[in-house]
């Protein structure tokens, strides 16, 4: 399932980029600014999987009209994972 694997990935991207927050460069600042975001969304991947329809409360929206445009994804993907590589 799409979610799991979500679920998977994220735990492994949280666990490379607090690796790499420990360092003084600027791999290890983008990793700190970039943590609680992945943290969200783990979070979300999560709370989807247990069936919360909190995670996106506006998609059974009956305000949401037919003729809207999906929201789009700008998260830049690396053929090894799901987030950009830091490593």
């Amino acid at each position: 399932m799409f979610v799991t694997h979500m679920i998977a990935d994220h735990k492994k991207d949280i666990k490379d980029y607090e690796k790499a927050a420990k360092k003084k460069d600027a791999a290890g600042s983008y990793a700190t600014e970039a943590l609680p975001t992945l943290h969200k969304h783990l979070e979300t991947a999560q709370s989807l999987s247990a069936g919360n329809k909190t995670a996106n409360p506006t998609a059974n929206s009956p305000a949401r009209s037919k003729s809207s445009t999906p929201a789009r994804c700008s998260r830049t993907f690396s053929p090894s994972s799901s987030h950009m590589s830091i490593l």
